[in-house]
């Protein structure tokens, strides 16, 4: 698997990976310009430098978490790496850079006596670096596995990124991430990283039971947010994801606040928490909140979403995708 990946869009791919090596040392060098006065060979030379230990660091998270991870997925870097001529090690990296880097977010469901149809809708808006040279390639890949207990799934990211942070499936489960932070006890390195596993849950989850169990089986490590919608079930999940954890909670038993009502079928962990901006929008919608609105209105108004807004319709069998203009 991998191969006609790498061989469709090999020409997309090696742009990519130029493009974004170069972006990251850019990046670290305007950081370290933010906090001193350094002068620009010296920012140059350390973005580079930062860069190049970036590597060290995901190829060595490549070492410790190559045990928990399945088979499949380097027989998928291989092939990629077939198909498109760039080193099985490059796709290795930037599959395993959200370990490293997290980024904020807003997730949510609506189902039930919320919306407008009865089923389920399910937002995951990505909050990130709009302008990184990943969002000139948006990719939704759709996969069919022959893997015993596979279903078709769509993997909603960009080229290259194999790792699930939002995707949807035949079976009509959906998945989204949100960061999350914490102590570092509740952490680890050693372990299956988190888009592998929540790709997992596409691959194979048919009920939101299933999705728990492959969650709570799996040898976890990074602190996150995850939203898990299903259709069977008609209902949605916010879970705190961490090697120490897996909290599950829905709409009697979530953290529910001045910004977050306790209402019947609905759920959210807003990029902008302290704010009112989900409370004003979806109250005076309850009953008839539908996946348009989501899209349109509520994740605008929020300010969520700068990297991409990918709303879910459990009914219709449909997602509404929102990429930026990278230009």
């Amino acid at each position: 698997m991998g191969e006609a990946y790498g061989t469709l869009m090999k020409d997309e791919l090696h742009v990519m990976v130029k493009d974004f090596f170069g972006w990251a040392a850019g990046f670290i060098a305007n950081n370290v310009t933010q906090i001193s006065s350094l002068p620009k060979w010296m920012r140059n030379d350390i973005g580079q430098t930062g860069v190049g230990l970036a590597k060290k660091l995901l190829d060595l998270n490549y070492i410790i978490t190559k045990k928990y991870t399945p088979k499949r997925w380097e027989d998928e870097f291989r092939g990629i790496a077939k198909g498109s001529g760039i080193p099985a090690k490059t796709w290795r990296r930037i599959n395993l850079i959200p370990e490293l880097l997290k980024a904020s977010c807003s997730i949510g469901g609506w189902w039930g006596p919320a919306t407008e149809s009865g089923k389920v809708i399910q937002l995951r808006s990505l909050d990130w670096e709009e302008h990184a040279p990943i969002s000139k390639f948006p990719l939704i890949a759709v996969y069919h596995p022959t893997e015993v207990g596979s279903v078709p799934f769509a993997n909603i990211a960009w080229a290259g990124f194999l790792g699930s942070l939002t995707g949807y499936s035949s079976a009509k489960i959906g998945v989204s991430e949100r960061l999350r932070g914490g102590p570092a006890s509740t952490m680890t390195r050693f372990g299956k990283p988190w888009t592998y596993a929540l790709r997992d849950v596409l691959q194979f989850a048919k009920t939101i039971d299933d999705a728990l169990n492959i969650l709570n089986t799996t040898d976890r490590t990074c602190s996150v947010y995850l939203g898990i919608g299903s259709s069977v079930n008609n209902t949605y999940r916010l879970i705190e994801y961490s090697e120490t954890e897996l909290n599950v909670y829905d709409d009697t038993n979530w953290h529910f606040g001045n910004t977050h009502p306790k209402m019947e079928g609905m759920i959210w962990k807003a990029y902008h928490d302290d704010k009112t901006c989900f409370k004003n929008h979806f109250m005076p919608k309850y009953g008839k909140i539908t996946a348009e609105d989501v899209w349109r209105y509520a994740a605008p108004r929020a300010s969520t979403g700068d990297s991409q807004v990918i709303v879910m319709d459990f009914e219709t069998n449909e997602i509404y995708a929102m990429y930026p203009n990278p230009v």
